[in-house]
């Protein structure tokens, strides 16, 4: 099972520090400061506090929703971090502020949804400090910097299809279900591509090997770089689903999940009120990756697919690590880098079209739609 190694950004209440040699006298700057934690704060601190929300009702603060840092995230695929520096999820992917924690306290338990009418779009009623608001699908997609908005989204995914596009990545084994899905069957270096988008873009803390329907959607247009995939649509669904599970007593969690995107919620609201946050209570940690403690080889007798090449023009193609993959890892049909490389589009193949599958195995290849005119692949 793969371990993630994390960094949570909350102060420590406790630092361990290097005892000084007797030959150098303590300066004040080798001392931290004291972390503000609700028990450390004054009684009137205190009072303010629990006037927004009680310090009782607090649910304990659990590792979900984590971001992404390029910059200090390796894993055994570094090419899968290149791809994600610069693509269109990265916002989603890699933002974070910090807020009090009694306001992410606060929001969470305030949320509540309600249905689409003939006058009003489905929508949040929820509260931070005074301020009441109404979370509408479009403002959340704002708000979190969602791709899309600008193009008519493609059909959602068949269950089959997945199935199918899942067996194209490079999978162990015959899938009887969609929901028999596990990453660990999955190639490698798409094992650590769903892993990190599973881990920064769900609110699981558990069973991370596994993910629900929307994501996989999510997942697989990211993989398969379909440009017209509905990320606002599913995201929203998701969210929509563990926030309203907590009046489910046998769904609600003991944490506050999403935390990460709560936080950049509560941020816009205070910032559009003209209202300053407060900075002298205790703040929300947000978790980051390090890196991922994972395999470093395929399954027996899978065969990874390749990247398409739609989704590694996303990356700087001058970075050492692309240019390491590509010449591990040619396109089929391009025996001569200088010939150029064709363009691929990750769309199932249409009727006529030329095509090829990633594997050498023709029940589990995988076609796409081959544009290049003389440069195709044959």
């Amino acid at each position: 099972m793969t371990q993630c190694s994390v960094i949570c950004t909350r102060p420590l209440c406790h630092r361990i520090m290097a005892k000084p040699s007797s030959s150098t006298p303590r300066q004040s700057h080798d001392i931290p400061s004291p972390p503000i934690t609700y028990r450390t704060l004054t009684p009137e601190m205190r009072a303010i506090s629990d006037s927004i929300y009680p310090f009782a009702h607090y649910r304990s603060p659990t590792p979900n929703n984590f971001y992404l840092d390029p910059d200090n995230f390796t894993c055994s695929y570094p090419i899968i971090v290149e791809l994600l520096r610069n693509h269109p999820l990265t916002p989603l992917l890699t933002r974070r502020v910090d807020v009090p924690e009694v306001y992410i306290q606060q929001f969470y338990d305030s949320m509540t949804y309600v249905e689409e009418t003939s006058s009003k779009p489905a929508h949040f009623k929820c509260m931070v400090e005074v301020i009441e608001y109404e979370l509408t699908p479009e403002k959340f997609w704002h708000i979190l910097q969602f791709p899309g908005g600008d193009f008519e989204p493609d059909e959602h995914l068949s269950n089959d299809e997945m199935i199918e596009m899942i067996y194209c990545l490079g999978y162990a084994y015959t899938l009887s279900s969609l929901s028999k899905f596990t990453r660990n069957s999955l190639a490698g270096i798409w094992d650590n591509f769903f892993t990190i988008l599973n881990k920064c873009l769900s609110s699981r803390t558990k069973g991370l090997e596994q993910c629900g329907k929307e994501m996989k959607q999510v997942f697989l247009g990211c993989g398969f770089d379909i440009r017209n995939t509905d990320y606002r649509y599913f995201l929203w669904k998701e969210f929509v689903g563990v926030i309203t599970d907590k009046g489910n007593p046998k769904k609600a969690r003991t944490f506050v999940p999403y935390p990460r995107f709560l936080g950049l919620i509560i941020h816009h609201i205070l910032d559009e009120n003209n209202f300053d946050p407060r900075t002298d209570l205790p703040m929300y940690p947000t978790w980051s990756m390090t890196r991922l403690n994972d395999r470093s080889s395929d399954p027996a007798g899978v065969i990874p697919m390749q990247i398409p090449q739609s989704l590694l023009d996303e990356a700087d193609l001058f970075s050492p690590t692309v240019r390491a993959y590509l010449e591990l890892s040619p396109l089929p049909g391009t025996p001569e880098p200088e010939t150029g490389t064709p363009e691929v589009s990750p769309r199932r193949a249409s009727e006529g079209s030329e095509s090829y599958h990633s594997s050498g195995d023709d029940d589990q290849g995988c076609e796409y739609e081959v544009s290049g005119g003389d440069d195709g692949v044959d």
